[in-house]
C-alpha cells in the first residue's frame, strides 16, 4: 500500500444558512484535469471540498499536514463557489 497526499478543506458556512446542508445541496464531483469533490455538512455548519487526485507518496505517521502553497492558491477559487448567491 502506498498512501498518497490529497488536499482537503473544510469551509464554515453562515449559521442557519440551509443552502449548504445535505437536504439542499448534493455531493458533487468534477472529473476534469483533477478529481475535485464537495460534500455538504451533515448537521454541522461546514462544507468539505477536496482534491482527490493522486498526489505524492505520503507518510501518514510523520508526513507534514499543512496545506501546500499550490492548494492555498486554489482555495480562494474553491471558496468563491460557495459564496455565490442562489
Amino acid at each position: 500500500m502506498k498512501p498518497t497526499r490529497q488536499e482537503v478543506f473544510f469551509f464554515g458556512t453562515p449559521p442557519g444558512d440551509r443552502r449548504f446542508t445535505e437536504e439542499a445541496l448534493p455531493v458533487w464531483a468534477d472529473h476534469g484535469t483533477r478529481f475535485m469533490y464537495g460534500i455538504p455538512g451533515k448537521r454541522v455548519a461546514r462544507f468539505k471540498v477536496a482534491d482527490d487526485s493522486r498526489g505524492p507518496v505520503f507518510d501518514p505517521t510523520n508526513g507534514e499536514r499543512t496545506p501546500t502553497a499550490g492548494a492555498m492558491q486554489n482555495r480562494p477559487r474553491l471558496s468563491s463557489r460557495t459564496d455565490s448567491p442562489d
